[in-house]
């Protein structure tokens, strides 16, 4: 352990130590955070550029947005909760008992009912496939309001932007980060509330993209950061004449009579701490009884260049076909609603007296419509006459249809894939395109399962240290 790993201790060091933190990765994960958020605003629909739709504002033209996008989106995330999947709990070795597997199972799932773990799953599996990148976390906390007996509970992270992972971590699930920060805003009543002696001044404005505010404290509330941050501590594991194995640390004073130490090596002693702190401020100190920090991070598709990590979601690369097919369909939508304003000819002086009609015939269906006949060298002008229109813009339209098929074929999602009829010409070729859109965005599914099976492992963690007394707890058959 270097000088740089070794736990931040005073209060000062670890508030240094958060805003360090939350400042290296704003800025290590500034692309990601900067493209996942604009993926998240195409979903809702804000899809032309700003500068763009000011203008056309300005000119009073349309600015029109089809959002085929969280279709495909969901397509993905409601195939996941068709097929949920939940932590399964298995005996490993000879020394473990079956029996026990099965009340530990049963512990799991009552823990995933009675906390809505689904819910956290669901968030962060949608974040994951729009975004990138989606997070939730377990919890500890009182049973009730009148025992000191605690429980673990899913908590889901809906903004994916206001958690701070550390930048080292190269596993999917995040399994191996050291230190972790998840900020929330906290009006100055609640604050105050939970808080009574804390101080709430303004403090250093470190905050990342996507964080909704841009300082610790506001007129709107007081920024909390929970600060996880796995610490290490030298220690000898040592193997005793009886058999038992051990830390230097656990064992307490002597040794008894006729036993010995016949190995031992250097080793360390791990401990994940929680601090919830303001900027200013170190609020509350507790160790988390997991062997990892137990915030979870789901990803969508990851790529590595050159030590540049990427992360994105289904959204990212139909970004640019959906922009195409929104300025065509825009385009030919501008082009046929000017045809009911196609323009009047007519001899100078055929609106005199009847200017204001005119004026009004292309915004209404009059009944009729006055001139004034004309002549010119004796001859009777023709009345006025509406100049022809022009046949449905079909170099448009057609630019649409394959501004449209690049849409699905960015996301791997087919005619046949959405429910449609394809192009297949028999019943299997159907069904293997349909196939065909589940593989390419198998990963998604994956990867959500893969911060499950984490999110399992952190539970077998923090259960024999949470129910570590003879008690009652509901456990959960497969049957619900």
């Amino acid at each position: 352990m270097t000088e740089d790993d070794k736990p931040a201790t005073t209060d000062e060091d670890i508030l240094a130590e958060l805003v360090e933190h939350v400042e290296l990765v704003s800025n290590v994960e500034a692309d990601n955070r900067r493209e996942g958020m604009d993926d998240l605003e195409f979903v809702i629909g804000n899809q032309w550029p700003a500068h763009i739709a000011a203008q056309r504002e300005r000119e009073q033209r349309p600015c029109l947005t089809f959002n085929t996008l969280p279709t495909y989106l969901a397509q993905i995330t409601n195939d996941q909760r068709q097929n949920k999947t939940s932590i399964q709990i298995h005996p490993v070795d000879d020394a473990a008992d079956p029996d026990t597997a099965k009340v530990y199972q049963g512990v799991v799932r009552h823990i995933e009912y009675a906390s809505d773990a689904d819910l956290a799953y669901q968030v962060a599996g949608t974040n994951a496939a729009a975004a990138g990148v989606g997070y939730f976390r377990l919890l500890t906390d009182y049973c009730d309001d009148e025992t000191f007996e605690q429980t673990i509970k899913y908590a889901q992270i809906r903004n994916p932007f206001s958690v701070y992972m550390d930048p080292f971590s190269v596993k999917p699930d995040g399994s191996d980060s050291r230190k972790v920060a998840i900020t929330t805003m906290l009006s100055h009543t609640a604050f105050k509330r939970q808080y009574p002696n804390a101080d709430s001044s303004v403090g250093d404005q470190i905050v990342g993209l996507g964080d909704k505010f841009n300082g610790w404290a506001s007129d709107e509330g007081v920024r909390i950061a929970e600060f996880y941050r796995v610490e290490e501590k030298a220690d000898k594991l040592v193997q005793l004449s009886d058999g038992t194995v051990a830390r230097k640390s656990d064992i307490p004073g002597a040794l008894p009579d006729g036993i010995e130490v016949v190995k031992e090596r250097e080793t360390v002693k791990r401990s994940v701490m929680h601090y919830k702190c303001t900027a200013i401020e170190v609020l509350e100190r507790t160790e988390i009884p997991c062997e990892w920090i137990p915030v979870i991070r789901v990803i969508g598709q990851e790529l590595d260049i050159d030590g540049r990590v990427t992360r994105m979601g289904l959204i990212r690369h139909a970004k640019d076909a959906s922009r195409m097919f929104n300025v065509w369909m825009t385009a030919a939508t501008e082009e046929f609603g000017m045809r009911t304003r196609a323009p009047w000819v007519m001899a100078e002086g055929q609106d005199e007296g009847y200017e204001a009609m005119w004026k009004a015939a292309n915004q209404g269906n009059p009944a009729r419509l006055i001139y004034k006949p004309t002549t010119v060298d004796g001859q009777a002008v023709p009345p006025p006459q509406r100049q022809p229109m022009t046949d449905v813009p079909q170099g448009m339209l057609a630019m649409a249809m394959h501004a449209r098929d690049s849409i699905k074929a960015t996301m791997g999602l087919f005619d046949s894939s959405m429910g449609a009829e394809g192009t297949a010409n028999s019943g299997k070729q159907e069904i293997a395109q349909q196939r065909q859109g589940q593989v390419t965005n198998f990963h998604f599914t994956d990867n959500k399962a893969r911060g499950i099976r984490h999110g399992g492992r952190c539970l077998l963690s923090m259960m024999p240290r949470i129910y570590d007394t003879q008690r009652v707890v509901r456990v959960l058959g497969e049957d619900d």
